[in-house]
């Protein structure tokens, strides 16, 4: 009977994970990943939202020398963002695929790092991988999340309630050149 060791996510000893090509997988709480969960929509309710999670480690043989140590990393969800045009919950996917070369020292990472597109880190001994995990989520998030079409109208309105400045701002906003004397008209009329 072949012993199994088993590998823990808060304390993983990345180095003998890798040799034995472990693999964790499981579901967790949104909720649990507290800087995630803070740039999520606060007008949705997550509590119930899991996000699917794998890490997995092999060994590259070379053709000289010992095998490189890598590990993958895959992370899934829809979670609600808010909208940058309506304000609103917009339900994105979250996708994470991240390959990462573990090597012996700092110096050996940096020096790969530069090199390699690939993340290169330095081995360690106390791995928390779900904190490693939440990083990369949070390293994917969507850069402006919005709906294809908002689901409400989008309302705009003047600051003195007057429509005619209202419709001189939106014309001078789409080009930064009017935009610019706008504002040097404004400073004159001041």
């Amino acid at each position: 009977m072949k012993y199994l060791r088993q590998f823990s996510t808060e304390k993983l000893d990345v180095a003998p994970f890798i040799d034995a090509q472990g693999r964790l997988a499981g579901e967790s709480l949104v909720v649990g990943f507290k800087r995630l969960a803070a740039g999520l929509s606060t007008q949705a309710d997550i509590s119930s939202i899991l996000l699917s999670w794998s890490i997995e480690g092999w060994l590259e043989p070379q053709k000289a020398g010992a095998p490189h140590r890598w590990m993958k990393i895959q992370a899934h969800a829809t979670l609600p963002w808010t909208c940058q045009r309506c304000l609103h919950a917009v339900y994105m996917p979250l996708e994470v695929e991240r390959r990462i070369r573990w090597v012996n020292d700092e110096n050996q990472a940096a020096e790969l790092d530069a090199v390699l597109d690939d993340d290169v880190l330095a081995i360690v001994s106390h791995l928390d991988v779900m904190v490693l995990i939440e990083d990369e989520c949070i390293m994917a998030e969507p850069l402006v999340p919005k709906h294809d079409i908002c689901p409400v109208p989008l309302v705009m309105s003047a600051s003195d309630g007057n429509e005619a400045e209202l419709d001189k701002q939106e014309k001078t906003t789409s080009n930064p050149f009017a935009a610019l004397a706008a504002l040097k008209n404004r400073g004159n009329q001041d």
